[in-house]
């Protein structure tokens, strides 16, 4: 018998819910752990910790994916606006080295060390 997908899931949002209540998170887990125990035992347990890694790499892609056209938007937005090339914090222009490298680049290098 598996158990519901659902629970790899439900565990993700758990871990992940809010960064204010990480122990009510981890209990959740907790919980959703021995349910997972509970019905499958430890190839159960694998099952879960492979499906919990898949979901939190889907989640990661996703969010890469949404800041990535984020900042394409910005670049676009501030190629509109005449100042593509200039940093967002000082105003200095960006390296045209560094923006073949990274064209949505919001600040200099030196900017964003620190």
């Amino acid at each position: 018998m598996d158990y519901p997908r659902c629970w790899a899931h439900e565990a993700l949002n758990a871990v992940l819910s809010d960064d204010h209540n990480a122990q009510l998170g981890e209990a959740a887990l907790r919980l959703i752990v021995a349910r997972v125990a509970a019905v499958e035992g430890s190839e159960g347990l694998q099952r879960l910790a492979v499906d919990f890694g898949l979901k939190l790499a889907e989640l990661t892609e996703r969010i890469a994916t949404a800041e990535q056209l984020a900042a394409v938007d910005r670049a676009e937005a501030r190629l509109a606006a005449g100042t593509y090339g200039l940093s967002i914090e000082s105003r200095k222009p960006i390296p045209d080295e560094r923006l073949e490298v990274v064209p949505t680049a919001e600040r200099t290098v030196d900017e964003e060390a620190h």
